[in-house]
């Protein structure tokens, strides 16, 4: 339009400039091949325009004939976009179905004719996936074989893409899950781009879902460098304890105490600061063979921060001498635990009182010391606080031949403990 327009403007400027300069009708007298023409000036620039316009018209379609062929070769190519594009809405109908074998091939047929291939590769993975979810081993082996040449094949061919492609395979394969296809699929990107905020967030599910804990805490220094927007200080204090408690529990797996001690004294000093922690540190030596250290570790905790759940571990301890873990631990409190129980006592001791009482009944049960057991129960201000109390008072009965009270007792306790387990469950 813009070209027509000028067009149509340039001629009036011409016939303008015709009219002002010939303004006497002058008279031009052409001869061309013995014809003779005799016209205006006006005439003669009409004449002109006609012919260039002519030519004009001449050329246009000469040089669309030119152009034939190729308008032809885009027109059949633009068709078989079109199918291609079609078959890509077919993969997408038949993956809806849960049909994916159906859907890979429709999603790669005519893949290379297709207006946007890497769309056509990626439904083709994600059906490859959907189909690896309820596959057997063998099948699953062949299945993720033919993922990672399809992805090696989008890698050559469309190499921006492929990182992203990647990062997206591997997330689904989390989500299944599969942990070790997908850390198959992410080694590339993992090499490629390890400081990518995406990479490293992958890194870290990976770690989860294969429960590498020690690798977790190789990766939490990279995490905190970072500063990921979905990952706050807390999250990453959290990971960091989860983390070390799963090494703990794998070192006690192993039967490796000095694997134990060395993870210890690596610690980060806010997570060994943790009472969860120094629990879960003094279990671990008991359950690999060393309550006596499991002991020294909860009293240092103690001494420094008494409390109830510090107290039931330190009392369910095998210690090698009763009489001398008693004596310790009375050093341990204030002096008014180790007086009667008074009716006005601080409220907020007395779960503390109780506990500490518990803990002595145990330890001179343990040592053939049934009567000051006894003595000490009277100072749990209720036995049906708690299960284990329950449990120790019906020893101490037994093994004071109080039989029937002791069978009473024993059915309190495991009532208490069925009702804390359903708890739990719920």
């Amino acid at each position: 339009m813009k070209r027509l327009i000028f067009l149509i403007a340039l001629i009036a400027a011409g016939m303008v400039a015709v009219t002002y300069y010939f303004p006497d009708r002058a008279m031009a007298n052409l001869e061309i091949a013995g014809w003779q023409l005799q016209t205006t000036a006006m005439g003669l620039f009409i004449a002109v325009v006609a012919l260039l316009l002519v030519l004009w018209v001449i050329f246009s379609l000469l040089r669309g004939l030119g152009r034939l062929p190729e308008r032809m070769r885009l027109g059949r190519q633009a068709e078989r976009r079109r199918k291609a594009d079609d078959q890509l809405l077919r993969a997408f109908a038949e993956r809806a179905q849960q049909k994916p074998d159906a859907a890979i091939k429709a999603a790669m047929t005519q893949i290379d004719d297709a207006s946007m291939p890497p769309l056509h590769h990626l439904f083709a993975i994600d059906a490859q996936i959907d189909a690896l979810i309820h596959a057997d081993a063998k099948v699953r082996e062949e299945r993720g074989l033919a993922l990672e040449q399809q992805l090696e094949q989008v890698q050559k061919n469309f190499p921006k893409f492929a990182h992203f492609l990647r990062l997206h395979v591997g997330q689904r394969l989390l989500d299944v899950p599969l942990p070790e296809l997908a850390e198959q699929v992410l080694k590339p990107v993992f090499k490629a781009k390890p400081k990518d905020p995406a990479v490293l967030r992958l890194k870290l599910g990976l770690f989860q879902a294969q429960q590498d804990h020690a690798a977790i805490a190789e990766l939490i220094p990279a995490l905190r460098r970072h500063r990921l927007p979905d990952i706050t200080p807390t999250d990453l204090a959290n990971l960091e304890e989860r983390a070390f408690l799963g090494q703990m529990n794998q070192a006690v797996a192993d039967n490796d105490i000095d694997r134990l001690s060395r993870q210890w004294a690596r610690a980060n000093p806010q997570i060994a600061a943790s009472s969860k922690v120094v629990r879960a540190y003094a279990n671990a030596l008991n359950r690999i063979g060393s309550p006596v250290s499991a002991a020294k570790v909860l009293e240092k905790r103690m001494a420094q921060n008494l409390d109830v759940e510090l107290l039931h571990d330190w009392a369910e301890l095998a210690h090698d001498d009763m009489q001398a873990a008693s004596e310790r631990l009375a050093n341990l409190v204030p002096d008014a635990f180790n007086q009667p129980r008074q009716a006005n006592a601080d409220p907020s001791t007395s779960m503390l009182r109780s506990a500490y009482a518990y803990a002595q009944a145990t330890v001179l049960l343990a040592a053939n010391k049934a009567d000051q057991a006894r003595n000490w129960l009277g100072k749990i201000e209720s036995l049906d606080h708690d299960w284990r109390y329950l449990k120790i008072a019906a020893r101490v009965h037994c093994k004071l031949k109080d039989n029937t009270e002791a069978c009473i007792l024993f059915k309190r306790a495991l009532d208490k403990l069925n009702v804390a387990a359903a708890g739990i469950r719920d």
